[in-house]
């Protein structure tokens, strides 16, 4: 009999440490099966991200937690897709979707999936996007991240690991905006030097075809006092003030100059004397001949001050015609032509 009781006993402990064992290494029911961080057009439209049920069983959302939100109220079925959206009109597509409110980092990120009552998680982990190329959980062994050859398999079995050669594996996140800033990726839009109420403002906007982060980028006056940009992320085509501290715009007039983090001058703003509250925006614009890499763009009020006397044979002439200044030299070597 005592026999018997010390084989219940064993065969009991063995199966709870086998059942813990496994309930540790449980597989999520539901994954985040592919993502389009960067589609082509309007990010805040076109984002998706598309989350599969490999489950036997239909799974509700609202058990569930995407980056800490908690998800909406919709059943998904065994082996079913749903597509979050930030604006399913704007879809043609049959797939089951639902909006939901997120935005995908183009330069890399990890999302993560996460059951409110076991705490078991999916992770996803991209690294730079692609201009209209997802990035998708590839199927088979390999259990890799990769970046759609094509465009995106949304609503679809993603690509095989047989059929990838050298998949691009992103175990981890990367934080890779540019490395190398092309002339006028970002551009001094506006300043605000005199205002009657608040701070002094730089408005800087992104021209390119992806978000910047400004971490490290440096705003730097005439004087050549310099004021650092902490982390921001500025979306394609987007706009922002910055408020540098560390320098003063001149109300009499000065130069405002946006370097890089590698220290490579993107853009110049030379501006006249301001009166209060005077905001002054892009208007007329003049590129100035020279070296490629030196080549900053001038922009100069209808209002700044007289240079000069000016003969009437130059009356019909622009602004521009009239003056030419090599970058960064000093006012009297303004030659009047």
């Amino acid at each position: 009999m005592k026999i018997l009781i010390y084989v219940i006993i064993i065969f009991t402990t063995l199966l709870w440490v086998t059942n813990n064992s496994f309930a540790s290494e449980e597989k999520p029911k539901l994954i985040i099966n592919e993502v389009m961080p960067n589609p082509v057009g309007d990010d805040s439209k076109y984002e998706w991200i598309e989350i599969k049920n490999t489950s036997s069983e239909s799974v509700n959302l609202n058990q569930w937690k995407f980056n800490g939100v908690a998800l909406p109220d919709l059943e998904i079925n065994s082996n079913e897709f749903i597509i979050l959206t930030r604006d399913k009109s704007s879809f043609e597509l049959s797939n089951k979707m639902v909006d939901f409110s997120f935005n995908l980092v183009n330069s890399g990120a990890t999302l993560v999936l996460l059951e409110n009552d076991t705490s078991i998680e999916h992770k996803f982990s991209y690294v730079q996007s692609i201009e209209g190329k997802s990035f998708e959980l590839l199927t088979g062994a390999c259990s890799t991240i990769a970046i759609n050859n094509h465009t995106h398999t949304m609503g679809l079995e993603n690509t095989s690991c047989d059929v990838v050669q050298n998949p691009t594996v992103t175990p981890l996140p990367t934080v890779i905006y540019f490395t190398t800033y092309n002339y006028r990726d970002l551009i001094i839009s506006a300043l605000s030097p005199y205002p009657s109420q608040g701070s002094e403002w730089v408005e800087i906007s992104n021209t390119s075809g992806s978000e910047i982060n400004l971490n490290g980028w440096i705003i730097k006056d005439e004087s050549n006092k310099s004021f650092k940009i902490p982390e921001l992320i500025l979306n394609s085509n987007a706009k922002t003030r910055i408020f540098p501290t560390t320098i003063s715009l001149n109300n009499d007039g000065d130069t405002i100059n946006l370097y890089d983090p590698q220290n490579k001058l993107i853009d110049s703003y030379k501006y006249g004397k301001v009166t209060k509250d005077q905001v002054v925006s892009e208007n007329d614009k003049h590129q100035i001949s020279g070296d490629e890499e030196d080549i900053v763009e001038e922009k100069i009020l209808i209002d700044v001050p007289e240079v000069g006397s000016i003969n009437t044979e130059s009356d019909n002439k622009s602004i521009y015609e009239i003056l030419k200044k090599p970058i960064f030299y000093k006012v009297e070597d303004y030659i009047g032509i």
